[in-house]
């Protein structure tokens, strides 16, 4: 009798780590197919007639996929555009867009989209500049840097440094 009973507590002790692991399996499995979703169906569909440009990205904002930078205070994203697509890539909605603007568009991480005129050189800016301490001293062998990149410079003798940005 009492063999019986150990088992029936030994069965009964198991069940909850085997409901932990089999949850944990479903779980990593949902969440790698969520990824992968994420990343094939990035698709936009959109109908609007003689709407601003910044009103049609506007509108991809809201549909909460891409993000855009751009200076609202050019003439050529207020021109007036038709846009009508369905599950359509949002470069090829973009080209269509501003195909004859004279705007052109780079995506960046996080699906954030850069757009300026397609005039823009796209040679490097160059940023120079001097480093001096409470005093107006100048310091030599600070460290200088553009935030979120790798790329960077130290000061010379005289506080002096000059940097290349893309």
């Amino acid at each position: 009798m009492k063999n019986k009973r150990s088992l029936i507590m030994a069965s009964g002790a198991l069940k909850k780590p085997f409901l932990i692991m089999r949850l944990t399996i479903f779980f990593t499995i949902f969440s790698v197919f969520h990824s992968f979703a994420g990343v094939e169906g990035q698709t936009v569909s959109l109908d609007m007639n003689d709407t601003e440009i910044r009103k049609v990205l506007a509108k991809f904002e809201i549909q909460g996929t891409y993000r855009f930078l751009f200076n609202s205070r050019l003439e050529e994203i207020k021109q007036r555009v038709d846009a009508s697509f369905t599950n359509t890539d949002i470069t090829v909605i973009l080209s269509h867009l501003f195909s004859g603007t004279g705007l052109s568009f780079k995506q960046l991480d996080n699906n954030l989209i850069a757009i300026r005129l397609a005039a823009y050189d796209e040679n490097d800016v160059s940023v120079s500049g001097r480093v001096t301490g409470p005093s107006g001293d100048p310091l030599a062998g600070v460290s200088v840097s553009i935030k979120g990149r790798s790329t960077g410079t130290t000061t010379n003798v005289n506080g002096e440094y000059a940097l290349s940005v893309p």
